[in-house]
């Protein structure tokens, strides 16, 4: 079993997180330590090295367009049968007796699935943020265990507030909104302020818009598409109104318009941070070759 002092002794500048590769010497560190070695690629990782302006821009705008449909059909069904059951229900209402029930049942562990995965993703995405955020500020390195630890307490957070009763929740949602608002709007207004006093140039609209250069060893029939992973994965959420239809007032109208409303929130506000995030990168090959 190798020991820890037989390392490469640059292994320590190769595992601060703030280096480009530094997830992947840290997880191999963690298994040769263990006598073992890692056996296979990391073939996906340079996926997400396509164009940046590319993914930023019709990356995110394309399927934000294709993905309306779905929203559009939700807030149908969620308009002709308001039931918390949302999508299982409507599956056993819907499908051909024969087979209505195993199909439902299909649908309800499909959302269980999908609510536990996303809520763990989540709050890792999240915790990694806080401690990448404070970790600029006062130079801390944070390890994997207490990324780890903040998470599982941003997962706590959210199901004490998923516990409050609806009608006591309200100061805690206007409270959540307010803040996701304000940073945002800091985060639009402050952005290209701060490039624009430091003196940084800023991307052509040209290269945002038009610029296609594929980063990645793979080819662009498999990385385009990958780049829609992105909105994929953050506009999700809206679907919750037809999961409380019935604790809803009015619900075959509030509950439909509450679905469409912050769907088109969620990738109109994706969109701008896109935007304003290509126009902000100057380099785009270096952050192209970056996968932190």
């Amino acid at each position: 079993m190798a020991s820890i002092l037989d390392r490469d002794p640059d292994t320590d500048k190769k595992m601060d997180p703030r280096n480009s590769i530094a997830s992947d010497f840290a997880e191999d560190a963690v298994v040769h330590d263990f006598g073992y070695s890692p056996s296979y690629a990391r073939v996906f990782r340079s996926l997400g090295a396509m164009s940046i302006t590319m993914a930023m821009a019709s990356g995110w705008f394309i399927p934000s367009f294709l993905f309306l449909p779905w929203a559009l059909t939700t807030a149908e069904f969620c308009s002709s049968m308001p039931v918390n059951g949302a999508n299982y229900w409507w599956t056993a209402a819907l499908a051909p007796p024969l087979i209505s029930r195993p199909l439902s049942f299909i649908a309800g562990m499909a959302n269980i699935m999908n609510a536990l995965t996303r809520i763990a993703s989540f709050a890792w995405a999240s915790s990694s943020s806080i401690c990448t955020i404070i970790g600029l500020f006062t130079g801390w390195v944070p390890a994997n265990p207490i990324i780890f630890a903040v998470a599982i307490a941003t997962y706590a957070t959210w199901f004490f507030t998923a516990s409050i009763r609806m009608d006591k929740a309200s100061l805690v949602f206007i409270s959540s909104a307010t803040l996701v608002l304000v940073s945002s709007a800091c985060f639009v207004i402050g952005l290209p302020v701060a490039q624009k006093t430091q003196g940084i140039p800023f991307t052509s609209a040209a290269t945002v818009f038009g610029d296609y250069t594929n980063y990645s060893d793979w080819g662009r029939p498999v990385s385009v598409p990958f780049t829609f992973f992105c909105a994929a994965w953050v506009i999700t959420g809206w679907n919750a109104p037809s999961a409380v239809a019935e604790e809803t007032h009015n619900a075959r109208i509030v509950a439909p318009r509450s679905i469409i409303n912050t769907y088109c929130l969620q990738a109109g506000m994706g969109m701008l941070f896109c935007i304003l995030l290509a126009f902000c990168i100057t380099d785009m090959e270096a952050a192209a070759s970056d996968p932190a």
